[in-house]
Formats: structure tokens, C-alpha cells, sequence
């Protein structure tokens, strides 16, 4: 059998050794819950701000990410959507040019209404909608 003195060096070194301090010097004491109506909003207020921080970067973050995608890729959206609707405008213009009295049997009308059909495809597959 172990004598007291003895057990309790052991318990305290390995109290110690964990970073615990037995010896009750350096120990927290718990501070008093403030239970009035301004402690409690207090509380509530040191809970909420840091979720309300981080809601506001996430949303800020979210905005400046799309403003500056907004800001790199319209040029370009501008370009495509402008090359497409002029190349519908001229399959447009072609196809109303045909005289009809010239090819009797329309095979100019027909391949005119082919490519027309063809650029308007073509753009709404790279996601321009028109409205003719």
C-alpha cells in the first residue's frame, strides 16, 4: 500500500504534468452571471456580433466577387451578343432581298430560310435569346 503523502505526489505530478495546477493557486473563479435586463442584452450582443461579422464579410465577399466578374466579362458578353444579332440581321436582310419572280421555284428562298433557321440556333446555343 501506498502512503497518503506519497499518492498524492503522484496525483499532483500527474495533475501537473497535464497542466493542471492542484494546488489551487491560478485557479478561474467563475464570474457572477449578470442577470439584469442590460447584462442579458449585453450578452446576447457578444454572442450575435460575431456571426452578424461574419454573415457581412460572407455578403461583401459574395457582392465584390460578382461585381468584379460583372466588370471582366461584360465587354466580352457585349461583343458575342452583337456579333450574333447582326449576323441574324443580315440572314434577315437576305432573306427579305430574294425576288421571287427570278427563282420561280424558291430554292434561293428555302436555303435563305436555311441559314436564317441556322444563325438563330447557333446563338441561342451560346445563350442569346431572340426575339424576331
Amino acid at each position: 500500500m501506498l502512503e497518503g503523502g506519497h499518492a498524492a505526489r503522484i496525483v499532483r505530478r500527474g495533475g501537473i504534468a497535464d497542466g493542471m495546477d492542484l494546488t489551487g493557486e491560478g485557479q478561474e473563479v467563475e464570474e457572477e452571471e449578470d442577470l439584469t435586463w442590460g447584462g442579458r442584452i449585453k450578452n446576447r450582443i457578444r454572442i450575435a456580433l460575431p456571426h452578424i461579422l461574419l454573415i457581412s464579410a460572407t455578403t461583401l465577399y459574395i457582392t465584390g466577387g460578382a461585381w468584379a466578374f460583372q466588370i471582366i466579362e461584360i465587354p466580352h458578353e457585349v461583343r458575342r451578343r452583337n456579333f450574333h444579332l447582326n449576323e441574324i440581321l443580315r440572314a434577315q436582310e437576305a432573306l427579305l432581298s430574294v425576288d421571287p419572280e427570278i427563282d420561280p421555284e424558291n430554292v434561293t428562298l428555302l436555303r435563305r430560310i436555311d441559314h436564317l433557321t441556322y444563325v438563330t440556333m447557333r446563338a441561342y446555343e451560346k445563350g442569346i435569346k431572340v426575339c424576331i
